[in-house]
């Protein structure tokens, strides 16, 4: 792990102080997200999630499952387990550290904590597939129509809620860029320009950061080529652990917080880890350090 990235891991587990056994993780090859389930020490239960792109986009049959299984996590110290995975390298190992250290934050990712902390705090159900009503929503008081909007991620489900309010919407993405052609009988072009360099960061005025930034560890190339933007908005289950380090980097944080029911538990697994998008009882923290974020 990126020794950025392992300084955030090492600071958060600090602040958090909380122990707990590794009670269950769930994944699978179909979605690249995985969840890790920890029971405290007085027995109550919490959840993280993390994208876990496993080698790219190639999972292949059998090999995520097999490596999860290999390290033999179930009921071992949560902080030990952690600490271990920092010093693995590959993005899946990063995303089991930071679903690991989610499921450590979760009984602190409430808005009476989190206000304690002294934190601006809106939090609320999930609305529409990941983010992209809440984005939209959100991201209205925080755009305006002369706005160069950048997000990145290829955060598809945001894009009809911002494009609209915005001068300019791009994209910042890694992947090839012929994945993104779109064809057009009539010859229309997509409004969303899809860029691979980050030089399209330098001129935005929003940015929006997918959390997936930090188990693939570009987090701070990407914070260099942002550090004209007015905000900067970290979203997404990769970034929903305890937010003080990362509220030191960014603006504010757009984090989920899973049901831990064993009802919505095997709704997750029926649904190869897609159904917590959508459950209603799954919530969005939105934390901002400035009171001028939440006007």
């Amino acid at each position: 792990m990126r020794a950025e990235i392992r300084n955030i891991v090492a600071k958060t587990l600090k602040d958090i102080g909380a122990d707990g056994r590794i009670d269950d993780l769930i994944a699978s090859p179909y979605h690249p997200w995985l969840l890790t389930y920890v029971e405290y020490e007085d027995g109550g239960t919490g959840c993280g999630s993390c994208s876990a792109v496993f080698r790219g986009m190639e999972y292949g049959s059998g090999g995520m499952i097999g490596e999860i299984k290999a390290l033999d996590l179930l009921g071992r110290d949560a902080r030990g387990v952690i600490g271990e995975l920092m010093e693995m390298e590959g993005t899946l190992y990063n995303a089991m550290a930071l679903s690991t250290l989610s499921a450590l934050s979760y009984r602190f990712m409430n808005r009476e904590h989190l206000e304690r902390e002294g934190f601006n705090v809106v939090e609320r159900p999930i609305s529409e597939g990941l983010f992209g009503r809440e984005i939209g929503r959100s991201g209205g008081r925080l755009i305006s129509k002369e706005d160069v909007v950048a997000v990145v991620g290829f955060a598809y489900w945001t894009f009809p809620y911002l494009i609209s309010q915005v001068k300019e919407l791009r994209c910042l993405e890694l992947l090839d860029a012929e994945l993104f052609q779109t064809l057009s009988l009539k010859g229309r072009e997509p409004r969303v320009r899809v860029y691979n360099d980050p030089g399209c960061l330098e001129d935005a005025d929003v940015v929006f950061i997918t959390g997936m930034t930090l188990p693939n560890e570009t987090l701070p190339e990407v914070l260099k080529h942002c550090r004209n933007a007015r905000v900067r908005v970290l979203y997404g289950p990769s970034c929903s652990f305890y937010p003080s380090r990362l509220l030191r980097l960014v603006d504010g944080v757009y984090a989920i917080k899973i049901p831990v029911e064993e009802e919505v538990k095997l709704h997750i697994m029926d649904s190869r880890c897609v159904y917590q998008y959508s459950c209603p009882k799954t919530r969005i923290v939105e934390v901002w350090n400035e009171e001028a974020a939440l006007s």
